[in-house]
């Protein structure tokens, strides 16, 4: 279920999800307040989608770096702050510590390979937010080279509720 890596898509997902962690710690955090640039990012999202002329693509793209940086900054605020004492919201924080350097690595990639046209290696890049194991496959003259994005998640399968004791 990951669609095409884009940088566009990349920076789209990562501020549907830090509006999605900031909405969630919200509801732990009483007045805890946050700025939601989904909107704005949503529109500039679709609008570069459309694009294909090099100089008003590089405007969007400016534009919707600017929406980046000020999702960035906020979840940079709210793990410096470290607000709540439950055990969901430090959970939440945890979440968003280690969100922000994808968030940092999105826009470094994001910025060298759209707005200065520079090459991107690949081991520099990252192909999902929410799947970081995830590789590419580039297909060459003798097979197939793999790109790994780091060392591989393995997630234990729930138990089919149907099936006690066996996993699905």
């Amino acid at each position: 279920n990951i669609h095409y890596p884009t940088n566009n898509s990349l920076v789209w997902d990562c501020i549907k999800e830090s509006k999605r962690l900031l909405m969630l710690l919200s509801k732990e955090v009483e007045g805890l307040s946050y700025r939601d640039y989904t909107v704005s990012g949503k529109k500039t999202f679709f609008k570069i989608n459309n694009t294909r002329i090099g100089d008003k693509r590089i405007d969007l793209f400016k534009k919707q770096m600017i929406v980046f940086t000020k999702c960035i900054n906020q979840i940079s605020n709210v793990v410096k702050k470290k607000p709540g004492s439950s055990l969901r919201s430090l959970a939440l924080h945890v979440r968003m510590e280690n969100f922000l350097p994808v968030m940092q690595q999105v826009f470094t990639m994001t910025e060298r390979k759209e707005i200065r046209a520079e090459k991107v290696p690949n081991d520099q890049k990252i192909f999902s937010i929410y799947e970081r194991h995830t590789d590419i496959i580039v297909k060459g003259g003798q097979g197939y080279t793999i790109w790994p994005q780091s060392e591989p998640v393995y997630r234990e399968k729930q138990s089919d509720p149907q099936l006690p004791g066996i996993k699905g």
